[in-house]
């Protein structure tokens, strides 16, 4: 006798999840490529880098490194790595005011937002919604929007006073 038929939506192939998951960890590495005069460069920086924006007004590159819980800052004209700061628990995603010189950095694990002066390095913390796992800046009107997944809102944060609202969604 023929299995009856799969009810619901069709099923995405698990072994493409987990091939595509074994790669990317086995590019996690430790170090940033970047080109010089069109010559690939190796900077390194922590461990499982995950996320990398550029400050074009300052030229810091800024990378998250997701398995060492830090932020690598490097100087663009020179290619070295100028500073390793710690961020919350397990960054997920990171973005930058080119305006303000502030990066922001959301702690996936943690509950929080990293927020970095690009001028000192200095960190402050910013408690959010759960797992916030992205966020966006608005340079017009220093606002920062970092989605919660796990708390089904947004956090909206004042770039001037670090002050938090929340939006549901």
């Amino acid at each position: 006798a023929a299995l009856p038929a799969p009810e619901g939506p069709p099923r995405r192939p698990v072994g493409r999840i987990l091939i595509a998951a074994a790669v990317a960890i086995a590019l996690a590495v430790t170090a940033v490529v970047v080109l010089i005069r069109d010559e690939p460069t190796t900077i390194a920086a922590g461990t499982w880098p995950f996320g990398i924006a550029v400050n074009p007004t300052t030229n810091r590159v800024y990378v998250m490194n997701q398995g060492s819980d830090s932020l690598t800052v490097i100087d663009g004209a020179t290619n070295a790595s100028s500073a390793v700061l710690a961020v919350g628990s397990v960054p997920f995603s990171l973005a930058l005011n080119p305006v303000t010189n502030k990066v922001y950095v959301a702690n996936g694990y943690g509950d929080t937002v990293s927020v970095v002066d690009g001028a000192t390095n200095r960190t402050a913390t910013v408690l959010t919604g759960t797992q916030p796992n992205s966020g966006a800046v608005n340079p017009a009107t220093n606002k920062i929007y970092v989605a919660n997944s796990n708390s089904n809102n947004v956090t909206v944060i004042s770039g001037l006073t670090n002050g938090v609202s929340s939006v549901a969604v």
